[in-house]
């Protein structure tokens, strides 16, 4: 009886060693791609991953929820991903997108039983923008940095070669000083005048 109990405990831990992958390739790294990727936060924006697998045999492959691969995301507040490998931006800010998939891929297969042998995890990074396309200019007005406005330049007097700024004030600056031209004419021929008078008298 004793030997029958033996050679039952023999067998089951043969199955358990075949059901656990012995003779099948193990899983010895993971690769996610693209290794960066971005996406607007302000509209909840989303950016696909997928995973390769590189066997111990030298193989490789693209695993999938089947294998028993996990996605996760170093900050949910910031981005989230789907068990897909899509991501989707909740916040500004950058994460690191992280798949992990076991060792022995062929319980998960197989068997259809929790994997408990050992994981290898793979990463890329993440970055959740404010907007799309929207700089701002360091030290520049908000309102101009985001609506393409820039202030109104000076322009310079074709008359008097001075510079003046456009407002309400300019009109009236252009104005005296043609004023002051023209008097300063005027003064002009009427000395002019007056001094060929006496000499003809």
């Amino acid at each position: 009886m004793k030997a029958r109990l033996q050679f039952a405990a023999i067998a089951l831990a043969a199955a358990l060693l075949a059901g656990c992958g012995a003779g099948h390739p193990r899983l010895s790294s993971v690769t996610v791609s693209p290794t960066s990727a971005t996406a607007t936060a302000a509209s909840r924006g989303t950016a696909e991953f997928s995973a390769k697998g590189t066997f111990d045999d030298n193989s490789s492959r693209t695993l999938t929820i089947a294998d028993g691969l996990q996605w996760d995301t170093s900050n949910h507040a910031i981005a989230t991903i789907s068990d897909g490998g899509t991501t989707t931006c909740n916040s500004v800010g950058v994460v690191h997108v992280i798949a992990t998939a076991p060792v022995d891929l062929t319980i998960s297969v197989n068997n259809g039983i929790q994997n408990t042998s050992s994981k290898i995890s793979g990463s890329a990074q993440l970055t959740c923008m404010q907007a799309a396309g929207i700089r701002r200019t360091p030290g520049a007005r908000r309102g101009a940095a985001l609506t393409g406005r820039t202030p109104t330049p000076p322009f310079r007097s074709p008359s008097f070669g001075a510079r003046h700024r456009r407002g309400p004030h300019s009109v009236i600056t252009i104005v005296t000083r043609e004023t002051q031209r023209r008097q300063h004419h005027l003064l002009l021929t009427f000395c002019v005048l007056h001094s060929l008078t006496r000499r003809e008298l």
